[in-house]
């Protein structure tokens, strides 16, 4: 009877369309046979599992790069899926966080090699408990001789447990263009009515009536010159600006651009632009009010910590909500804080930034407060993470009203399916999603 189970549920699984999963003991269900490799380095079964009965647990790592292996069998060029879970057991007290990456390298029929990073945590505390480690990734177009999926972990001496692994083809849609169309019709377009009344003795078909858009509500925009703004020699430029968008970034408030002394600050750049914008019936974002990384705060901040450091931040923090309280619609609270955790390491808090998030909204709830972060959809190994941020962020109650995506298109060229699942992925956190930053960089102007 058992058997007979597991055959229909085969025939369930194919006939439903269910792509099957490519990695081998995905779930650690059965013996430890050689499917996943370690090197230098011990793996056991543990009963401390995500799902089912078994997980495997690593222990005795002597270095940071050491983590399981396993070969895979991956077709150029198509769409997969990555997921798996992971539970950190251990801490090292010299670092607040830990990271995971899980990497895929490949060999080319015709040489050479690539890894490809498909996913990266990198805040990760014992206390977590288990988190998805997931991403979607297309495979190069290269003809592949082998691949091989390898997690690269955290500090050594840490150890953790994987479990519920799988690896599953994506299905494209047959025409992208046709099918954004499509969306477009459905959620960006619809049908307006007009009535009009002529005066006796006027032949309607005689009438001709013109319609002028003139503004909408779909945030467009770009970043600005603050120093041509208000500048008479660069009319044409400010002309560009009140004619092609609606929205404006302004970057002037950041910290390290600050032309004041320390108790004595002086964004008048910033506060200029602002108004002038808002003159012009532009909305503004502010971009950045922090940005969690040594290079991007002013010198005098640097060798700050603990108190010190909390009260600098604070007194900066009421300074630039009090210039632009009234005049932004968003504010870019904390920038890039999945790359560097400056302020949680000099104030021993994990939950710092969080903290600059209730206080920009105590003191004035009107803006809409933004992560910002790149490697979202372009380079997309921390869509995943970025999605249980912003989770985390809602579960405690922070006052967080949507996710800016950087989409620096360095080289790489745009891929409209994979950009298009990676926004339905990031979907998942309830939350409006932004494009900030977006470039295209191609040394060939025809490909650009």
């Amino acid at each position: 009877m058992a058997k007979l189970l597991v055959l229909l549920a085969g025939v369930v699984a194919i006939c439903s369309g269910q792509k099957p999963n490519l990695m081998q003991n995905p779930g650690f269900e059965d013996p430890l046979s050689g499917h996943w490799t370690v090197h230098g380095f011990h793996m056991s079964l543990s009963d401390d599992a995500h799902s089912g009965s078994k997980a495997a647990k690593f222990t005795g790592r002597i270095n940071q790069y050491q983590g399981p292996a396993q070969t895979l069998h991956l077709e150029s060029g198509k769409l997969y899926y990555f997921e798996s879970y992971i539970k950190q057991l251990t801490d090292n007290p010299s670092h607040l966080f830990q990271r995971y990456r899980a990497i895929i390298g490949f060999g080319f029929t015709e040489g050479g090699s690539q890894q490809m990073y498909i996913a990266h945590h990198t805040t990760v505390r014992s206390t977590d408990g288990w988190f998805r480690c997931a991403g979607y990734f297309r495979a190069p177009t290269k003809a592949i001789s082998s691949a091989y999926l390898h997690y690269q972990a955290p500090d050594a001496h840490i150890d953790f447990l994987l479990d519920d692994t799988s690896l599953t083809e994506v299905d494209e849609l047959p025409d992208w263009k046709q099918s954004a169309n499509q969306r477009i019709q459905q959620t960006r377009m619809g049908d307006i009515q007009l009535n009009f009344n002529l005066a006796s003795g006027l032949d309607g078909n005689q009438v001709e009536v013109q319609v002028d858009h003139k503004k909408h509500s779909f945030g467009f925009g770009t970043l600005v010159r603050e120093q041509w703004l208000n500048d008479v020699d660069h009319r044409r430029y400010q002309n560009a600006i009140y004619d092609n968008f609606n929205t404006a970034t302004v970057q002037a408030v950041k910290w390290r651009y600050d032309e004041g002394t320390q108790g004595h600050p002086d964004f008048h750049l910033a506060v200029d632009s602002i108004n002038t914008l808002n003159q012009h019936g532009m909305d503004v974002r502010a971009h950045n009010m922090f940005w969690d990384h040594r290079n991007h705060v002013p010198d005098y901040v640097k060798q700050m910590s603990g108190d010190q450091l909390n009260t600098t931040v604070m007194d900066h923090l009421k300074y630039m909500v009090g210039i632009t309280k009234g005049k932004v619609i968003h504010w870019d609270v904390q920038n890039e804080l999945l790359h560097s955790q400056w302020f949680e390491d000099q104030t021993k808090d994990p939950l710092y930034s969080e903290s600059l998030y209730t206080a920009v909204h105590d003191l004035d709830p009107t803006p809409k407060l933004f992560l910002n972060d790149y490697a979202i959809v372009a380079g997309p190994e921390l869509a995943d993470v970025y999605i249980q941020q912003a989770e985390r962020y809602k579960n405690h109650g922070v006052p967080l009203h949507g996710l800016g995506i950087q989409s620096h298109f360095h080289q790489a060229k745009p891929d409209p399916e994979l950009m298009r699942l990676q926004l339905d992925f990031l979907a998942q956190a309830g939350l409006p999603l932004w494009v900030t930053e977006m470039d295209v960089w191609q040394l060939d102007e025809n490909v650009r």
